[in-house]
């Protein structure tokens, strides 16, 4: 899928269909990569719309102009299901929140992991120098209305720094399996129009 088509689709599902709110917690202005070419490790939303919203990460992420590549999900998946340990030190970068001090002076992965936790996280990543982190991606169905709420963290994981901390909420007007499906993708398109304007702004 195009850049341009995704950015049309995801107007159209916005003014169309639904109410639309953005906030940005924190993000690093001043970022650039310090690596020439760019591997993504997204980690997966584990809920009822997993395999769903595995197919929008793979599709909204997927880049046709060769800007960056995407290290395969169904691969994190079975480091998941495979490694204890790899899922204890995910849930431990969910579960920080950064003060006020510690994002005026740009947290990082060093912070919040011990060395050994932050090369295993890396060695399941296999390669990758970015790490998108879905904090909170919670998608509820119910009066003729789906409600979504996503927040995400992009990390470099070279220098473990924290790039932004995001998050969207939106409410579509339809309910059910329909609109769970239509917000998740939405979620996941949206979450894309901050990687691109942060990471991919001079590609």
């Amino acid at each position: 899928m195009t850049r341009n088509l995704l950015s049309i689709l995801t107007l159209l599902i916005c003014f169309t269909l639904l109410g639309c709110g953005s906030s940005s917690n924190f993000t690093n202005e001043n970022y650039q990569p310090s690596f020439d070419e760019i591997t993504l490790g997204i980690i997966p939303v584990v809920n009822e719309m997993q395999s769903f919203s595995d197919s929008a990460f793979t599709i909204v992420y997927s880049d046709s102009l060769n800007r960056y590549s995407t290290y395969p999900i169904e691969n994190i998946h079975k480091s998941i299901e495979n490694s204890k340990r790899f899922v204890e030190i995910v849930n431990k970068l969910v579960l920080k929140e950064y003060s006020s001090e510690e994002l005026e002076n740009t947290p990082n992965l060093q912070s919040t992991l011990d060395p050994d936790e932050l090369e295993l996280l890396k060695k399941n990543l296999d390669g990758s120098n970015l790490l998108l982190l879905p904090i909170t991606f919670n998608v509820d169905s119910k009066l003729y209305h789906t409600f979504g709420f996503a927040r995400f963290r992009l990390y470099d994981l070279e220098s473990g720094m924290l790039i932004y901390d995001v998050s969207d909420d939106f409410n579509v007007n339809l309910d059910g399996e329909r609109g769970k499906r239509h917000m998740t993708f939405l979620l996941v398109a949206h979450s894309y129009s901050f990687f691109e304007k942060n990471i991919l702004k001079n590609s």
